[in-house]
């Protein structure tokens, strides 16, 4: 036999000792659950991507309290700095803030874009290591645009 225990809300129906959820309680906890994944969801995606965009200047300011957290810099490749170990494969470079006062050397693990030596400037994300060299996961090229616009022709006529 079943019966009800509030018959206002309906909430419980109690049947041989025990009680049993109705439809409509089962869909309210089944919402308040699915609410409260997508809230972890996004939290946890935001944590894990948000990071420090910082300059190579700025990072050198900061490096001792950014040590072990992921950041992203943006800074200028240092020509001749590449050495590319296929073997590894590991990449070793330099990138330099605008004002050309700090370098910082990067590691990268991973194949060698085939655009790097073409590469002005760059942005990588990664962590500095213990030895201070900055160990990048990812990284982006900024290369010279093949659309850029040409330069103005300017045609002076010659006096007859």
């Amino acid at each position: 036999m079943l019966r009800e225990v509030s018959s206002r809300e309906g909430l419980f129906l109690e049947g041989k000792g025990w009680r049993r959820w109705t439809t409509r309680m089962r869909m309210s906890i089944l919402g308040i659950v699915m609410i409260a994944l997508v809230i972890g969801l996004i939290v946890g995606a935001t944590i894990q991507t948000g990071m420090f965009f910082l300059t190579v200047d700025e990072f050198h300011a900061r490096q001792h309290n950014l040590a072990g957290s992921q950041v992203r810099i943006n800074g200028m490749l240092v020509e001749g700095s590449e050495n590319w170990y296929p073997e590894g494969p590991r990449l070793e470079f330099r990138i330099r803030d605008a004002e050309g006062v700090h370098d910082l050397p990067i590691v990268f693990h991973g194949p060698r874009p085939d655009n790097f030596q073409r590469a002005v400037s760059t942005i990588v994300e990664g962590s500095l290591s213990p030895e201070g060299v900055f160990v990048a996961e990812s990284l982006l090229l900024k290369c010279p645009s093949r659309y850029e616009e040409a330069p103005e022709e300017i045609f002076i006529k010659a006096d007859s």
